[in-house]
């Protein structure tokens, strides 16, 4: 238990690491702007910083998804999930991996705010136009915390996605970077069905956040794209993905009892 406490500790504070970097280097960029309203919001764009997202991605997963993966594979557990039904078993992991998304990402973020609090201080520059982000409403502050409730639900649907695909992924070390892998491939879907949709409606902020909403960052990091229509893109990117999750999990449950029955 220590062992594996000690290791969900560093790899939390590998992402808090990684995060604080870019942070320190936006800082001593030259800019000036609010960290509470621009510097901590660019941190999390991935159009801005893609690395930061792929390391997210990675930990984050191990994290919250692996365990409850391998349960499926391991003989005993298996044994255990045939007598207790798999409908009952994926809802029992569907919570944990939900109490989990939630505790490590309010942890991180809490820890990162803090951090730039204490080093860079606290203000509030609603004049500011550079690099001012309008993804739900004109309040700085209240920017930043819509967008960490809402991100964290986000977080939860994406991981409760990741692990409906567990039963088709038998390989443990291919299943690690299945998140990774899903960040790129919805990248290519979103850039089909967003050029599908502009040829349609035309070309607005308006129609490329809803052709964005394939990705996974309109869960993760809902309104970034645009800087604005926040609710409307991740709405659309919840209602799909929860609609693929419960696609997937039906299939996987039917073919988890095929296989192990």
């Amino acid at each position: 238990m220590i062992k594996k406490n000690a290791k969900n500790i560093i790899l939390v504070l590998f992402v808090v690491i990684t995060g604080i970097f870019y942070i320190d280097s936006f800082m001593r960029s030259g800019v000036e702007e609010d960290f509470f309203t621009d510097i901590y919001l660019y941190l999390w764009n991935c159009n801005l910083n893609i690395v930061f997202t792929i390391v997210f991605l990675v930990v984050f997963q191990e994290l919250c998804v692996m365990d409850s993966y391998k349960k499926i594979f391991t003989r005993f557990d298996r044994y255990i999930i045939t007598r207790v039904g798999y409908v009952n078993f994926y809802k029992k992991e569907i919570k944990t991996i939900a109490l989990k998304s939630l505790a490590y990402y309010y942890l991180l973020h809490t820890i990162m705010l803090l951090y730039c609090l204490i080093k860079y201080g606290y203000r509030t520059s609603p004049d500011i136009d550079l690099f001012k982000y309008q993804l739900f409403c004109g309040n700085p502050l209240l920017n930043i915390i819509l967008f960490i409730i809402l991100s964290s639900f986000g977080l939860i649907i994406f991981n409760c996605f990741i692990f409906s695909l567990s039963s088709f992924i038998k390989n443990m070390y291919l299943y690690r970077f299945t998140s990774l892998a899903s960040f790129f491939v919805t990248i290519l879907l979103s850039v089909i069905f967003s050029t599908l949709i502009q040829k349609i409606f035309g070309v607005t902020d308006l129609i490329k956040t809803i052709g964005q909403s394939l990705m996974i960052t309109s869960l993760l990091q809902p309104g970034m794209a645009f800087m604005r229509y926040g609710f409307l893109n991740f709405s659309i990117a919840a209602i799909i993905f929860i609609i693929l999750t419960i696609v997937t999990l039906s299939i996987a449950i039917k073919y988890r009892m095929k296989y192990d029955g």
